[in-house]
């Protein structure tokens, strides 16, 4: 297992989007919609050898190296309770994912046959993948001006060719400081654990965890 964040000065912080949002219909029906983006990229003088994919990267070679991630998420909710000022909702949905890993290098590189490589060489191992989630959902007016949301989507899957599973949990307070627009401060967290994928006969693994404070602003209409 590589650690890229050690073994490859891969930043932990880098660049970053995330926005989401719904379309209420029906008094209880909802559409949400989602998109996160991240991406980090780190680049260091190999000082162990490293085997990634086809390739080993010596000690002395110049590696570039990268951590992607993007989650596309759709998915129909519907108000179960609604008990002014708590409202309580279930969600199905498809979480469209993409991750990728990769590593390219100059110099002191053998393939996997032991054969000294010229030039760059470049390893990538990547999924891409739609993933159903089911989720549960709280809203809480607190006040007139105040609201507190919370909600989780899972799942877990184990079939032949995948194994694994994802949780999203999030928790936010928003402000209405005029009647179409709230600022916001919230908590989000992204886990990802996914033991066994096999794609191209090549047995890829990623664990993966994305967390922290949220500033924000919201409108509606």
């Amino acid at each position: 297992m590589i650690v890229f964040e050690d073994a490859l000065d891969l930043r932990v912080h880098d660049s970053f989007l995330t926005t989401d949002g719904f379309w209420r219909f029906g008094g209880r029906h909802y559409i949400d919609f989602g998109y996160v983006n991240i991406e980090r990229h780190g680049r260091k003088v190999v000082d162990q050898d490293l085997s990634f994919g086809r390739y080993t990267f010596h000690v002395g070679s110049t590696a570039d190296s990268w951590f992607d991630s993007r989650f596309a998420y759709v998915d129909y909710r519907y108000d179960f309770l609604q008990v002014d000022p708590v409202r309580i909702s279930g969600s199905a949905g498809l979480n469209i994912e993409r991750i990728a890993a990769g590593i390219s290098a100059t110099g002191n590189i053998t393939d996997q046959n032991g054969n000294v490589v010229n030039g760059q060489a470049t390893s990538e191992s990547k999924y891409n993948l739609p993933v159903p989630m089911l989720g549960l959902q709280l809203d809480w007016a607190l006040s007139r001006t105040s609201v507190l949301q919370t909600y989780t989507r899972a799942f877990w899957i184990d079939l032949s060719t995948i194994r694994g599973g994802q949780s999203d949990f999030v928790l936010r307070y928003h402000w209405y400081f005029v009647r179409n627009a709230a600022a916001g401060i919230g908590f989000e967290r992204i886990s990802l654990n996914l033991p066994k994928y096999i794609e191209n006969n090549e047995v890829q693994r990623f664990a993966y965890s994305i967390q922290g404070l949220m500033l924000y602003v919201r409108g509606t209409y």
